[in-house]
C-alpha cells in the first residue's frame, strides 16, 4: 500500500484533510537505488519506505560511530601532547 493511500484513508476515517506539511512531505523525492530514479515519498510502498528509513538510520548510526571514534582518537592524542608538554 502506498503511503499516500494510507494518509487518504486516514483522512476519510478522521473526517479531516491531510495536513499541509504531510502533503509537502509526500511530494518530496528521494533517489531510489533499485529503480535508478527519483521517487516521491507518497508513491512509495509502506514496506519500501520503512526499509529506506531503517537503512538511512543505519548509515547515519555508522557515520556517527565513526565520528565518535575519530573524536576519541583526537582527545587521546591531545592528552598525550599535554603530558609531553608537561614533561610527564
Amino acid at each position: 500500500m502506498k503511503i499516500r493511500t494510507i494518509f487518504e484513508i486516514q483522512a476519510i476515517i478522521d473526517g479531516r484533510k491531510i495536513p499541509v506539511d504531510i502533503e509537502e512531505f509526500l511530494e518530496t523525492e528521494r533517489w531510489c537505488k533499485t529503480k535508478e530514479q527519483k521517487i516521491k515519498y507518497g508513491d512509495m510502498d509502506i514496506t519500501h519506505y520503512i526499509r529506506a528509513v531503517a537503512k538511512d538510520n543505519e548509515v547515519l548510526s555508522r557515520y556517527q560511530q565513526s565520528r565518535l571514534e575519530d573524536m576519541e582518537l583526537s582527545v587521546n592524542q591531545l592528552l598525550v601532547d599535554i603530558k609531553e608538554m608537561r614533561g610527564e
